[in-house]
């Protein structure tokens, strides 16, 4: 199989995620494995070819060599409306990817996918389609994608051709930009990703985990760390008073709340929702605890489980004991912030870190808790929808990424559809939706507990 001008950006990819890393690699060896794994994962979520995707950003960055991508991170030219207009700079990959999946479902699709909904703002010119029809899906009319459009359908589909006939030994899929779910946490987890964050960095030199207080409400905490809006100060993750977490930058990607760059650079932030004068709730310590060690387990090895206060030594420590880089001998960076403050009980905080080890968290680590689409793996001769869907997925190593666990059984819905619950959301049966018959609802559709 070979694709053609004629292809779908609505059909499956025929490469694989380890031949574009490949291929990307002599011309980008910094962002090759990231971006093959972002394009992978997010075109599985929004039903979009990874294949014509990446082959589409290759044709459009010189695969990924020039300043459009190196300095902006705009696989595909989004806000460049004239000549002298530079266009977006959308700071990571993995929000340079999203935006161009979200553009290409503006010409695909009368209507996003509800997973990717929630990213909808990053692609610039996505108001412009709010009455779309569906333009086209398929690779061939040259102009409908560019403008002048000659010779832009059989660049995509030679590039795409060429690295699917790519022979190399398959890889696994370690360097996939990993979010915690509910299963690792033992607490609901929601990815909002931020808008400003730091250059990438490998988890191994990261040297402390850092623990904030918002100072702030739940309400508008996690508008604040995700907002583009200057001052901007983002985290890797806000936990909530009931435990739940908001995932919002990548480890592999810096978060600016220190006040201190080389610090940021080297840190791992987390922010807890509330003040210091109230201190802080058994689930945010719990939850905290529990984050740091999905953290190590995804590579900050480095950083042992203790509190090294103002040592410089690595470990885990407050904002109160970042140096401040203006002013020699003050603390609390640049702004010299005090938080999580004296209620903060950091000796709990390491005891815990050394029960999350061992007991386990409240949500069942493995699906066998409910079985996907309550059928054993292999009982019935006919598969399931949430079966089909969910074990393709994870054969691809997708399925925790995008679906997670399931955690309630499935039961009947509205209008006699059968849904199923997983970390990531509800997912409902609807016949010809996808090749699978299971779509995710949106959040408004969520059945009332």
């Amino acid at each position: 199989m070979s694709y053609t001008p004629d292809s779908s950006f609505l059909s499956r990819p025929i490469g694989t995620a380890a031949q574009w890393a490949a291929a990307i690699r002599p011309h980008n060896p910094a962002d090759a494995d990231a971006l093959a794994a972002a394009y992978f994962r997010n075109g599985d979520m929004a039903g979009i070819n990874a294949d014509l995707a990446l082959a589409q950003a290759a044709h459009e960055t010189a695969w990924f060599s020039s300043d459009r991508w190196t300095r902006q991170h705009n696989p595909c030219g989004l806000g460049i409306t004239a000549p002298d207009t530079p266009g977006v700079d959308f700071r990571s990959v993995e929000r340079g990817v999203l935006a161009h999946l979200l553009h290409l479902c503006c010409y695909v699709y009368a209507a996003d996918p509800p997973a990717l909904e929630p990213f909808a703002a990053l692609d610039p010119r996505h108001t412009f389609h709010d009455a779309r029809p569906r333009v086209c899906d398929l690779v061939r009319p040259d102009r409908r994608w560019a403008d002048p459009g000659d010779g832009y359908a059989a660049a995509i589909v030679r590039i795409a051709n060429d690295t699917a006939a790519l022979v190399i030994t398959p890889e696994g899929d370690s360097t996939m930009t990993a979010y915690p779910t509910a299963a690792d946490l033992g607490f609901p987890v929601r990815i909002h990703l931020a808008a400003d964050t730091g250059p990438r960095r490998a988890l191994a030199d990261i040297a402390w985990f850092i623990v904030h207080d918002t100072e702030g409400n739940p309400a508008g905490d996690e508008a604040i760390l995700t907002s583009a809006n200057p001052p901007v100060e983002s985290a890797h993750a806000l936990i909530l008073p009931d435990g739940e977490t908001v995932f919002m930058v990548p480890l592999e990607e810096t978060a600016w709340t220190p006040g201190n760059d080389p610090v940021a650079v080297c840190s791992v932030n987390v922010e807890l929702s509330g003040f210091a004068a109230d201190g802080y709730t058994d689930a945010q310590y719990t939850s905290l605890a529990r984050f740091f060690r999905w953290c190590v387990s995804r590579g900050m090895t480095d950083v042992p489980a203790v509190y090294a206060a103002r040592t410089g030594d690595p470990g885990i420590i407050g904002h109160q004991d970042v140096p401040n880089p203006y002013h020699k001998g003050a603390w609390g960076g640049a702004a010299g912030h005090t938080d999580p403050g004296a209620h903060f009980d950091w000796h709990r905080l390491v005891a815990a870190i050394a029960d999350a080890a061992t007991a386990p968290p409240a949500v069942p680590p493995t699906p066998l808790a409910f079985y996907v689409g309550n059928n054993p793996y292999g009982a019935v001769p006919v598969r399931p929808p949430f079966w089909n869907r969910w074990h393709y997925l994870d054969d691809l190593g997708l399925a925790l990424p995008t679906m997670g666990y399931p955690i309630e059984p499935e039961r009947t819905g509205a209008n006699g559809r059968r849904i199923q619950r997983f970390e990531r959301g509800w997912y409902a049966t609807q016949p010809a939706a996808d090749p699978w018959d299971v779509v995710a609802l949106p959040p408004a559709e969520y059945p009332a507990a």
